[in-house]
């Protein structure tokens, strides 16, 4: 996850981050390692560099990263890092048109004011 934080700095890996299924291994980690902050947080971070380019938004709402999100921040409210980059993941998503609307159904509305 911190590779391709780095990596996903361009527009290019972040294209390539989308195309090539990395999202969905990423939502695969934060469903296998639930209680493990590291892993959600680095999880979250990953899938936010990637989301810079804005068609991947809508590819981490299709794996389930989305719906994720308030899951993350139940399990781990006590965990300022994991809160800080979940909260980061949603505003990237959340500035989608289409996704902002889908906020009460993925429990966002519950676990922040957007």
């Amino acid at each position: 996850c911190r590779a391709l934080c780095s990596l996903c700095k361009t527009a290019t890996n972040q294209i390539k981050g989308g195309e090539e299924g990395i999202i969905t291994r990423l939502f695969r980690a934060m469903r296998q390692h639930p209680s493990h902050p590291g892993v959600q947080e680095k999880a979250c971070q990953a899938v936010e560099r990637i989301c810079g380019h804005s068609a991947n938004c809508k590819v981490a709402a299709q794996v389930g990263v989305a719906a994720q999100i308030s899951t993350v921040i139940g399990q781990h409210q006590s965990n300022a890092d994991v809160l800080a980059a979940a909260l980061r993941l949603i505003c990237i998503l959340a500035a989608e048109g289409d996704l902002r609307t889908k906020a009460t159904t993925w429990g966002w509305t519950e676990s922040v004011h957007l």
